[in-house]
């Protein structure tokens, strides 16, 4: 009998997407389950290798059940993990940790620490303006406790997929001295290189600066984080894939321009991406935005739009491999997922449409990767935060030419402040310029009445069937091209 083995690139993806498949499976899945349906997985799996073993894709389906049972396996530990640290409240915790994150809100701050020589994480709300910064090593005593459901039932979960399982109570510690690891170097340096954007720039426009090359919000105030969210703009803050593929656009397109081939300047590309997730100091959103963004562009150039699926579902298997509770419980992986994949779906489509449209300057072009990836995020958006912004496609239109200049133009701030400083002045002015552009645009957007409907609620349910009818259409109109083109 003659044996089919499939591709390579057929097994990585069918082998992804069962891992992640699995993990949704599992979720609330006992030890017992799990087993049952380990022995009925081995079960149809040896029948299908013996029966049709001549069929490649029987091969691909054996491979896809494994990966399955490997990801609800990695969920019920997950699950199980999170379970044993909320057992162990009002247990006393004496033990020394690093600080990795200290985030001040209007009345307290909320700290992160990171138990050492361990993954997990605690945190603990404090004054103000608390005598620590990420980095330090505290010697800890405080009671575990389970963090409250008070505003949102899956919060413990929430924190969870963050690493973060228990709350402190009652904390008490003193620093011992300066952790020496890479996160915490990258994290000074981060420091060091936001000075001269915060001396060089005024605010609000250097935290505007700050939130666009390291990522995050935090530094800008409520009324314009309101404003972003209000007009579907606070992707622009966060390290995304948007601002990764700025990254690689720039460096990829500057190398070259000096006369690289494609394939060395896509390596150096890579390259730089792993030096500013380094610079940012490695947060979970930095290392998903740089390995899906990175996975599919690579795919994409060198290959077919068919890699960039399974480059995508690689890298959405490698962040679960990690930590399974992402899929369920963090917002963010759910609408960089969904957005990335939406745009290697909707693109190519898209493009194949307008072939004789003008690109006008590239606003096609921002026009379609903005639709295709609200296509996929909307049903997630509307589930989780109950609002839906109509004005989002137009401010995308008019800020995204402008976010390039932007990050450019403030990375230049710090590198020329320490090499020649009125030449960074010069930089600093045009990325002043640049910054009050952007915010302006979006206040003015967002005080637009239609701007943005609130209270809106969508269940699960119809969640699953928008995905269906769009899964649908996009076949159909996919079989349709094919159909003209042929």
């Amino acid at each position: 009998m003659h044996l089919r083995i499939p591709h390579f690139s057929r097994i990585v993806t069918y082998s992804a997407t069962g891992f992640i498949v699995g993990t949704v499976v599992g979720v609330g899945m006992s030890v017992h389950a799990l087993e049952a349906l380990a022995f009925f997985i081995a079960i149809s799996a040896l029948i299908a290798l013996v029966f049709f073993a001549h069929e490649d894709r029987s091969w691909c389906i054996v491979l896809a059940l494994l990966a399955a049972l490997f990801g609800m396996r990695s969920m019920v530990i997950a699950q199980n993990s999170v379970a044993t640290w909320h057992g162990r409240a009002g247990e006393h915790l004496e033990q020394t940790v690093i600080v990795r994150d200290v985030r001040t809100g209007a009345y307290q701050a909320r700290v992160i620490a990171q138990q050492e020589h361990r993954r997990d994480r605690i945190m603990w709300y404090d004054v103000k303006y608390p005598a620590v910064v990420p980095g330090d090593r505290l010697a800890m005593r405080c009671t575990l406790a389970v963090p409250p459901t008070d505003f949102l039932p899956t919060y413990p979960m929430l924190l969870a997929s963050r690493r973060v399982m228990a709350m402190c109570e009652n904390p008490q510690y003193v620093v011992v001295g300066r952790a020496t690891d890479v996160v915490t170097i990258a994290g000074d340096l981060r420091s060091h290189l936001m000075t001269p954007i915060m001396t060089m720039i005024p605010a609000p426009y250097s935290a505007l600066a700050v939130g666009l090359l390291f990522g995050g919000d935090d530094l800008l105030s409520q009324d314009i984080q309101d404003a972003f969210a209000r007009t579907g703009m606070s992707h622009i803050v966060a390290v995304s894939g948007y601002n990764v593929s700025v990254i690689i656009a720039a460096v990829v397109s500057a190398l070259i321009f000096i006369g690289l081939y494609r394939s060395r300047a896509t390596f150096f590309a890579m390259i730089a991406i792993v030096a500013f997730v380094a610079l940012i100091g490695f947060p979970a959103s930095g290392v998903r935005a740089a390995l899906m963004g990175t996975l599919v562009l690579v795919a994409a150039s060198y290959g077919r739009v068919a890699h960039a699926y399974g480059a995508l579902a690689l890298a959405g298997a490698a962040m679960l491999v990690h930590n399974p509770l992402l899929i369920i419980y963090d917002i963010g992986f759910q609408l960089s997922f969904l957005a990335t994949y939406g745009i290697i779906t909707v693109v190519p489509l898209a493009e194949h449409a307008m072939q004789r449209v003008p690109r006008a300057f590239g606003l096609v072009d921002i026009i379609i990767v903005t639709l295709a990836a609200q296509i996929f995020v909307l049903p997630v958006i509307m589930y989780h935060f109950h609002t839906i912004s109509f004005i989002s496609l137009l401010v995308n239109i008019f800020v995204l030419p402008v976010i390039p200049i932007a990050m450019l133009s403030s990375l230049m701030v710090v590198v020329l402040s320490w090499i020649m400083m009125p030449i960074g002045m010069l930089f600093a002015w045009m990325a002043y310029s640049v910054l009050a552009y952007i915010i302006r645009v979006v206040e003015y957007a967002a005080q637009v009445p239609w701007a943005a409907m609130d209270a809106v609620h969508l269940s699960m349910w119809m969640a699953v069937v928008y995905y269906v009818i769009l899964f649908v259409g996009i076949s159909m109109l996919r079989k349709k091209m094919t159909y003209h083109t042929v």
